[in-house]
């Protein structure tokens, strides 16, 4: 194998450089083609010692938007420079990055362990950095905001990045089953493309790219619910075709099962990583907060006036024991109104205590629909059915 430097544009139009590892100049180049790119330059140079003073070479492995692996060197300062150029210049997603001088053992566990999350991490606090700085926000936060809004953007890009690798296991642990043993049934080209798919989904699975992930997993979900990976033809049996369309059902069902689940999932976590404004972010919090405190305060006064309503007929109860049934407390205790008004506030309470509970999973907008209908259907209820709770209140 030989090494051969080059120079080429990427489908995105980027500029790149370094060297590729091929049998000979033509296979190099049909490596850097099959890649997406358009070849300025390649030869096959006289040593491999880095072009500029000061520079390390690393050697990478990385998928670019075309699914397409690409192999080669690059040159940077340290490997996070090296490692933002691929990500963000090039667009590329990266397997492994392992710095060239290293003794092959060395890099042979470098390349086992993947990325490093730090390299992920700064690169996220860095794209932040650089929307506030292109944004000129006009209020500048203090150091303690900005590393808690840090802190929190690599918590979600975590949580994402979690979720997205525990469903590709739940993907792969009913896929690749199915495909074991419907073998005889699905079209040899088709599998051997869902094959491909899952190798690279299984290499790129820890992965800090949560999109690429997606984009990949998607791409597999919707690949094995198309109706021509089960073989066709006038040849096939009647009896056959029968059980081929009972199990393009069970591939068609698991797509739709995690598509939905992935697609559901992704949307609850995602909350920053610079797809919602920290501006509107805030202000739409801070109107939530205001909505909040107004309902604790409307159910607070229930909470209050009931408890005034306990201790007064407490106290009328003690005074009519004393008095007798001719003195006020008599009154008061079999009053209806004053009955009505604790018994409300004590529906009320219950109903504030529902509101910690989610009644609609599926439609969050439906939720607090439901519990003001409960709510109401509730205070309906206990009205027409009063003389029956309180019937000692009620003239003989």
């Amino acid at each position: 194998m030989q090494k051969y430097y080059f120079v080429a544009v990427t489908p995105e139009g980027k500029q790149i450089s370094g060297y590729v590892t091929a049998a000979s100049m033509e296979a190099a180049r049909d490596q850097l083609k099959t890649g997406g790119m358009s070849i300025l330059t390649l030869e096959e140079p006289k040593d491999f010692q880095p072009r500029n003073s000061g520079l390390t070479v690393f050697e990478f492995e990385a998928v670019n938007d075309l699914h397409k692996t690409i192999r080669g060197t690059i040159e940077a300062g340290d490997k996070y420079a090296a490692y933002k150029k691929l990500r963000m210049e090039y667009k590329l997603d990266v397997l492994f990055l392992v710095n060239k001088s290293l003794p092959p053992s060395e890099k042979e566990d470098i390349k086992s362990a993947g990325i490093e999350t730090e390299l992920e991490d700064k690169l996220l606090v860095d794209q932040k950095l650089e929307e506030r700085r292109l944004k000129k926000e006009k209020k500048v936060d203090t150091k303690e905001e900005e590393a808690k809004e840090m802190a929190e953007i690599i918590e979600a890009n975590e949580k994402q990045r979690k979720f997205i690798v525990e469903k590709i296991d739940s993907v792969l642990s009913e896929v690749v089953p199915l495909l074991e043993e419907n073998a005889e049934y699905i079209n040899p080209n088709k599998r051997r493309e869902i094959e491909e798919r899952i190798d690279l989904l299984m290499r790129l699975k820890h992965s800090n790219s949560v999109e690429h992930l997606k984009s990949l997993t998607q791409r597999l979900l919707k690949q094995i619910s198309e109706d021509e990976i089960f073989l066709e033809g006038a040849n096939i049996p009647e009896d056959l075709k029968a059980e081929i369309e009972r199990r393009r059902g069970q591939f068609q069902a698991v797509g739709d099962k995690f598509d939905k689940v992935i697609s559901k999932g992704l949307v609850d976590l995602q909350i920053t990583l610079g797809k919602i404004d920290t501006t509107e972010l805030k202000s739409v919090v801070s109107e939530i907060k205001i909505v909040r405190q107004l309902i604790d305060t409307f159910y607070l006064s229930f909470v209050v006036l009931g408890a005034i309503c306990f201790l007064f007929l407490l106290s009328q109860l003690v005074m009519m024991l004393i008095q007798g049934s001719g003195g006020s407390g008599h009154f008061y205790v079999h009053s209806p109104l004053i009955w009505y008004v604790f018994g409300l506030c004590l529906l009320m309470g219950v109903s504030y205590m529902g509101l910690q509970v989610r009644l609609i999973e599926r439609w969050p907008w439906a939720d607090p629909l439901a519990k003001v209908g409960l709510t109401l259907l509730a205070i309906l209820v206990y009205t027409v059915q009063f003389p029956v709770f309180f019937a000692w209140t009620m003239p003989i």
